[in-house]
């Protein structure tokens, strides 16, 4: 299975001055649903990383985590730790993801990602927070809504819906239903 990913989690401005703009999960998926786009799942975050010629450590702040300061502060170091290089790039946010396992909260976030400089995880997969919680580290990132399984394009969301295809995108099996999106 192939699939393709933004270069980047969302950023607004422009290639000279970049915001790297924490966004709620219902918010990105207004802007997925618009571009024909979706959010992924864990294992599609996973080979993100893997496959990322940019890495960029996940600063953590504790206060003010859903300050405008803080989203400033934190783009601000985002820039500086990325110093221009271009290509894949991850490690510095928490991705919204895709699952069945909101099933039983439907009205929570699945999140997950982060990379400190180490390599270590930073958000281990967890459904933590209500729908319209943000803060700075949650940037959404987008995969495009088609897919190729051996060569053939499909919708990602019959790929992730069917038990023969569903393994080359996700980790758990099949994600159906009100699982495909937020």
């Amino acid at each position: 299975g192939t699939f393709w990913a933004s270069p980047m989690p969302l950023t607004i401005g422009t290639d000279a001055a970049p915001f790297h703009a924490p966004l709620s999960v219902p918010a990105a998926q207004r802007i997925a649903d618009h571009y024909g786009h979706s959010l992924p799942t864990k294992k599609m975050v996973d080979a993100i990383h893997a496959a990322a010629t940019v890495r960029v450590p996940f600063k953590s702040y504790g206060a003010d985590r859903q300050s405008p300061r803080t989203f400033v502060a934190s783009s601000d170091v985002i820039e500086a730790r990325r110093a221009g290089r271009t290509g894949l790039v991850s490690g510095y946010a928490k991705d919204y993801v895709l699952t069945m396992q909101r099933r039983s909260n439907p009205a929570r976030i699945a999140i997950y990602g982060g990379w400190d400089a180490q390599g270590g995880i930073v958000q281990p997969f967890a459904v933590p927070h209500a729908l319209t919680y943000f803060d700075y580290s949650q940037h959404p990132r987008f995969v495009a809504g088609n897919v190729l399984v051996d060569g053939v394009a499909m919708p990602l969301a019959t790929a992730l819906a069917d038990p023969a295809t569903a393994h080359l995108f996700s980790h758990e099996g099949p994600i159906t239903g009100a699982m495909l999106r937020y």
